[in-house]
């Protein structure tokens, strides 16, 4: 296929062995005119300018444009879009220190949940363990069974991976089903499959700020988590001693 230069070195060839073939009236017919017309200017010009856009930028680019856009390559625009707003969208939340500690008392909710859920759906005993001096938090696989069915002396696996909160949200007490406070150290509670055992509080607050404090309180019996923004702990119910019954004896029925 012949280049740019050659298709003007032929172009003008032509042209000018065409005007040979006419010779000028005003030197008799002796002299030929070696000067290109208009026309062969302007077809040069054009040449050039195709000749130097060729060159710096590939000319199948200016093909593919004058088509459109490909369906594949509309979706894959789409794809890159729907992974950077899943990206920048939930980090949103750590706009504001208030959003920041929401997220924070969201994410040890979802976790409660899906223990229980797990718990409940296969009948056995999972587990979740804060570290307050870490500050992390994770959930143990239920414990293996022997061959007899009765547990082993194995170590307990973590589900998954050990779990930390948002920058600058902490956990600063976790609160048990009989009120006893934990503040220090790791502190362990067991999801049964029957929802005896699991209720807790866990107090979470962003940086040095007590006014910025949540409260997550799990009840595991009836399967609810709720938020609140005020101290909140369990109801304790004691047995109220019958002083006219306990300590003595029941008398017989008179007659016998």
């Amino acid at each position: 296929m012949p280049t740019a230069r050659g298709r003007k070195t032929r172009i003008t060839t032509v042209l000018i062995s065409m005007k040979s073939s006419h010779p000028s009236r005003a030197d008799g017919g002796n002299k030929i005119d070696m000067r290109p017309t208009r026309a062969v200017e302007q077809w040069n010009s054009r040449t050039a300018r195709s000749s130097f856009y060729c060159s710096t930028v590939s000319c199948s680019t200016f093909s593919r444009g004058a088509r459109g856009f490909t369906l594949l390559e509309l979706m894959v625009v789409l794809i890159i879009i729907m992974v950077m707003v899943t990206a920048v969208v939930p980090n949103l939340d750590m706009l504001s220190p208030k959003y920041s500690l929401r997220a924070g008392a969201r994410e040890i909710a979802a976790t409660i949940e899906s223990i229980r859920s797990q718990s409940v759906l296969i009948g056995k005993t999972f587990s979740i363990v804060y570290d307050l001096e870490e500050q992390q938090y994770w959930i143990l696989m239920p414990q293996e069974l022997d061959e007899y069915g009765e547990p082993t002396d194995n170590e307990r696996e973590i589900a998954g991976r050990k779990r930390d909160l948002p920058a600058g949200v902490e956990i600063v007490e976790v609160v048990s089903a009989d009120n006893d406070s934990h503040k220090g150290a790791e502190v362990q509670f067991d999801f049964s499959p029957f929802g005896n055992t699991g209720s807790h509080v866990v107090v979470v607050q962003y940086g040095e700020e007590e006014d910025m404090r949540i409260w997550v309180r799990i009840n595991a019996l009836l399967g609810f988590t709720t938020f609140h923004y005020e101290e909140v702990g369990f109801v304790e119910y004691e047995a109220e001693e019958d002083d006219e019954f306990y300590g003595q004896e029941e008398e017989p029925p008179q007659g016998q």
